[in-house]
């Protein structure tokens, strides 16, 4: 006859334990994809403000700052940081 296996032998199995690893990374991986807030889309980029003169600079963690001019009555500089995610660091337009 064939093994009989109860509840905890199935639970402390090593492949269920992998199947839930492997389950649990494919869950982070689609989720780290849909939370992304980049335009991947070049012709609806994101938009950031109105300037001119933008300079940007990586981070070594995977974000950006970008600092930029605007014309308003004098020049004024902007400066906004975005994290690896893409989202915003600062207030809306920037600091």
């Amino acid at each position: 006859m064939g093994e009989k296996y109860n509840y905890i032998d199935i639970m402390n199995s090593n492949f269920f334990n992998d199947l839930i690893i492997k389950y649990l990374f494919l869950f982070c991986m689609i989720f780290s994809l849909a939370s992304g807030q980049w335009s991947s889309d070049p012709a609806s980029p994101q938009l950031l403000g109105s300037g001119v003169q933008a300079q940007v600079k990586a981070t070594p963690d995977g974000g950006v700052y970008i600092a930029w001019l605007t014309d308003m009555g004098g020049y004024h500089v902007y400066l906004q940081r975005f994290n690896p995610e893409g989202i915003a660091q600062f207030d809306d337009g920037g600091l």
